[in-house]
């Protein structure tokens, strides 16, 4: 599975994989660590799939604050399911059960960077 930055800026940077948050941080996000990467950007930039392939809008919804985020999901070719989440939008510009082509726009960032995360379960089937 390839994947694309979720911003088409050069001068961004990815910052924040597994870091080990504070105690008091720990406590508020029941949390350890950071379960995704932020992309440094303006706010305002446009934010785009990063899929090569496409995916599927299975969530859009708003956090306390306000910020949008947005739950898609791609079938690779070996039938693995990996869920996508961007977080800290607005301005979002897809619904639930859009098709999202690899690079579509779906959205812009509503603070100093984006937030993006890859869950994913492995078929099984491929190894019995």
């Amino acid at each position: 599975m390839k994947l694309h930055k979720p911003i088409k800026l050069d001068s961004a940077k990815e910052y924040g994989f597994g870091c080990k948050y504070p105690e008091w941080i720990r406590k508020w996000l029941k949390k350890d660590s950071h379960d995704g990467t932020d992309w440094s950007c303006p706010k305002g930039t446009s934010v785009f799939s990063a899929s090569v392939t496409g995916e599927y809008v299975v969530r859009v919804g708003q956090d306390k604050s306000g910020q949008h985020y947005i739950c898609t999901y791609l079938l690779t070719e070996n039938n693995n399911v990996f869920f996508l989440i961007y977080r800290h939008l607005m301005d979002v510009v897809v619904k639930v059960g859009d098709f999202i082509k690899g690079g579509e726009q779906i959205g812009s960032v509503a603070v100093d960077h984006v937030h993006f995360s890859v869950y994913g379960a492995i078929n099984p089937k491929q190894f019995i």
